[in-house]
């Protein structure tokens, strides 16, 4: 027999906060796909996009013959950024050294996109998706571990 514990609201928060990053992925990779089947019906995720994405043909991956409607580098952050929320969403018990950990390898993944982006240690579309992905999965454990934390304290 399940036992009924009654759940605060703010302990789902963090669950919702991965809703962003998912459906910005669904968004960029439905706009070629929705194109592909009857034109217009893509461009109005295509213009929504378009405020957070430069959207460059040759820096976006392709689907269904359509450039995907965020870069390269942007669907690999929102891809690692929701990652990075579910891997510490998932996590069993809260111990403070587990999350401070989680914490600096998020900070450090952040700091080598930062890095990156202004280096240029390489180029093509594959590399521009790692890149941020990294950057992504960074900054999802940071966010998610922060907010845990904030939501710890509320208690």
């Amino acid at each position: 027999m399940a036992i009924n514990k009654k759940i605060h609201p703010l302990q789902l928060a963090p669950n919702y906060i991965a809703i962003l990053p998912a459906g910005l992925i669904a968004a960029a990779v439905s706009a070629p796909i929705l194109n592909n089947l009857a034109y217009p019906d893509g461009e109005a995720l295509y213009r929504m996009l378009a405020n957070i994405c430069h959207q460059d043909f040759f820096r976006s991956f392709s689907v269904s013959g359509h450039p995907c409607g965020l870069c390269a580098r942007c669907l690999g952050g929102y891809s690692g950024m929701l990652a990075g929320l579910l891997i510490v969403n998932l996590q069993k018990t809260l111990q403070l050294i587990r999350m401070l950990m989680l914490y600096c390898i998020g900070s450090t993944a952040l700091l080598f996109a930062i890095l990156d982006a202004l280096v240029k240690f390489g180029d093509g579309n594959v590399y521009r998706f790692f890149s941020g992905s990294v950057g992504g999965f960074g900054f999802g454990l940071m966010l998610m571990v922060g907010t845990t934390f904030y939501l710890m304290r509320k208690k």
